[in-house]
C-alpha cells in the first residue's frame, strides 16, 4: 500500500472525530476497562504451536522493534541512563498510588496519564488489592502541515529493516556503539566469547536481585534486556556483524575503519532483510499471501517508508500471543538441563554470558505458544513482576489500551476501508475467523461501533 491508502487510513482516524482524547463507546461512555476486556475474551490455556519454534516468535519480536518504539511522557525526576544517547534527567510518571489500589487524583494524576482500571474480583489483582495500573499515553508528532487532525503516534526508531536494534537511530548514538578499529563493534569479552558492551552503570537500568553478579548490556534499542532470548538475538547480529568486518579487513587491507564498518553493515542488513522477507514473512502471513502481496520487494524511492497506526499497534503485537512462559536450556543433543520461568528473567539477562549456546539451542528446538486467542500467564498477568511477593503486570491489556492511545479506529470501520462488507453480528465475522465467536463479545460491546482490532490471527479479531 501506498501513500494514498495512508492518507485513507489517516482520514478514518479523522472520520472518528478525535484529536487527542481517546475514543468512548457510541453511546459517549468509556469503553470497558482493557483489563476486564483482556479476562472476558483473551484466555491462559498453554497450548504449544505445532510448527512454529520459539525463535520464530523472537525473530519476529525483534523486527518489531525493528519497526517501531512508541515515547512516552515522562517527568524530570531521576538520573536515568538512556542506552541510545547519554543520561537524561526524566523518569516515568506515576498514574496510581504506589500499591497499584487506586489511581491518583488530580492535581497529582498528571495529564498524559491514561491509566487501566482493574475491575473488583479480578482473578489475579483481586488478591493484592489492585485496583489501577500504570499506563502513560505515547507523545505526538505535529502534522507536516500545521492542520488540526487527529494526533499521530512517534516512531522514535527508523521505520526502515535496518538493524537499528544494533546499529540505533542515529549517528551520535552509533558512534557509542565502535570498537573504532577493522569496523567493529564494540564488544565486552568473557571467558565463553564476545558480548554486547555494559551499560556505564551497570547493572542499572536492568532488575538487578543481586548487584555483583548481574549485568546489563548496551545495544542500539532500549529492549535489548527484556528477557534473555532477546538479548541473545542482539549478541547474534553483533557477532555476525564483527565476523564480517574481520573477514571484509583482511581482503581489503587498504580499506579503512569506516569503509569497513558501512560495507559490513550493509551485508548484515542484506542478510537480514532476506531471513525477513524470505523465512519469516511466508510463516507469519501464509505461504499464499506471501505470493499475492510479496511477488516484489524492491526498493521504491517514491513510497513513503514509515509504518501504519494500525500495523505497529495491532497486528504486530500478534507475536504476544506465541511467547511461551519457560525458555529451555539444552545441550546439543537437545537435552534439556534447565527451565528458566520467563518473569524471573525480566531485564536479569546475565544467563547468557554462560548459557548463550544452550539458550539458543533450546530456542530452535522448543515450540512456541499457539497463535489463538491464548496468552501465557508469564505475561498475561506476571509481566515485568519485579519479585515473587508482588504483583506483575498485564501485557495483553497494555496491548489494547496502546491501540486506543493511538487512535486505531473501530474494527467495523477497518473491514469497511479495506474491502470487506460491515458486519451487523459477531457472525458476519466467521470470513476472517475460523473460530466460533463466544457470546462474551455481545455482552461486552455493540458490533455497530464498538468493537475494536484485535491481533490474534485466529481469534476472532475484535475485542
Amino acid at each position: 500500500m501506498g501513500d494514498r491508502k495512508r492518507e485513507e487510513f489517516l482520514n478514518l482516524r479523522r472520520e472518528v472525530g478525535r484529536v487527542y482524547k481517546p475514543r468512548t463507546s457510541k453511546s459517549g461512555k468509556p469503553l470497558p476497562s482493557a483489563r476486564y476486556v483482556q479476562t472476558k475474551i483473551f484466555g491462559e490455556r498453554r497450548i504449544n504451536a505445532r510448527d512454529l519454534t520459539l525463535f520464530f516468535m523472537q525473530f519476529g519480536q525483534f523486527v518489531s522493534h525493528d519497526l517501531a518504539l512508541s515515547s512516552v511522557r515522562q517527568t524530570a525526576a531521576a538520573h536515568l541512563f538512556r542506552p541510545s544517547g547519554g543520561v537524561a534527567e526524566s523518569g516515568p510518571l506515576q498514574c496510581c498510588t504506589s500499591d497499584g489500589s487506586a489511581t491518583l487524583e488530580p492535581p497529582r494524576l498528571p495529564d498524559a496519564c491514561y491509566p487501566i482500571p482493574v475491575p473488583p474480583m479480578d482473578p489475579v489483582y483481586e488478591r493484592y488489592n489492585v485496583r489501577c495500573m500504570e499506563f502513560v499515553r505515547a507523545m505526538t508528532v505535529p502534522p507536516d502541515d500545521c492542520v488540526l487532525q487527529p494526533a499521530v503516534p512517534m516512531n522514535v526508531v527508523t521505520a526502515h529493516l535496518d538493524l537499528s536494534p544494533v546499529y540505533d537511530n542515529s549517528d551520535t548514538a552509533n558512534r557509542r556503539l565502535r570498537e573504532g578499529r577493522r569496523g567493529r563493534l564494540a564488544v565486552k569479552k568473557f571467558w565463553t566469547g564476545e558480548f554486547l558492551p555494559l551499560t556505564p552503570n551497570s547493572p542499572a537500568p536492568c532488575n538487578s536481585r543481586n548487584p555483583s553478579q548481574d549485568l546489563c548490556f548496551m545495544a542500539g534499542d532500549v529492549r535489548a534486556n527484556q528477557n534473555p532470548l532477546m538479548t541473545a538475538t542482539h549478541v547474534l547480529y553483533l557477532r555476525e556483524h564483527n565476523r564480517i568486518a574481520e573477514s571484509l579487513a583482511v581482503i581489503n587491507p587498504h580499506w579503512d575503519d569506516e569503509r569497513i564498518y558501512q560495507e559490513s553493515r550493509r551485508i548484515a542488513i542484506a542478510c537480514y532483510q532476506h531471513i525477513t522477507y524470505e523465512e519469516m514473512l511466508p510463516l507469519f502471513i501464509g505461504l499464499e499471501a506471501f505470493q499475492k502481496y510479496f511477488q516484489s520487494y524492491a526498493y521504491d524511492e517514491e513510497l513513503c517508508p514509515g509504518t501504519y497506526v494500525e500495523f505497529t499497534s495491532v497486528c504486530f503485537r500478534y507475536f504476544h500471543t506465541l511467547v511461551h512462559g519457560i525458555l529451555k536450556i539444552m545441550t546439543e543433543e537437545r537435552k534439556t538441563i534447565k527451565e528458566l520461568v520467563l518473569s524471573e528473567y525480566f531485564n536479569a539477562p546475565s544467563i547468557i554470558i554462560k548459557k548463550i549456546e544452550e539458550l539458543l539451542i533450546g530456542a530452535v528446538t522448543h515450540s512456541s505458544r499457539k497463535e489463538d486467542e491464548n496468552f501465557d500467564r508469564e505475561i498475561a498477568d506476571e509481566l515485568f513482576r519485579p519479585n515473587r511477593t508482588t504483583f506483575g503486570m498485564s501485557l495483553p491489556g497494555i496491548d489494547i489500551q496502546r491501540a486506543r492511545d493511538h487512535g486505531v479506529p473501530p474494527y467495523n470501520d477497518l473491514r469497511e476501508k479495506c474491502g470487506l462488507p460491515r458486519a451487523n453480528d459477531f457472525g458476519d465475522l466467521i470470513d476472517t475467523t475460523p473460530y466460533p465467536v463466544s457470546d462474551a463479545y455481545t455482552s461486552l460491546l455493540h458490533i455497530s461501533h464498538n468493537t475494536e482490532l484485535s491481533y490474534n490471527q485466529n481469534s476472532v479479531n475484535v475485542i
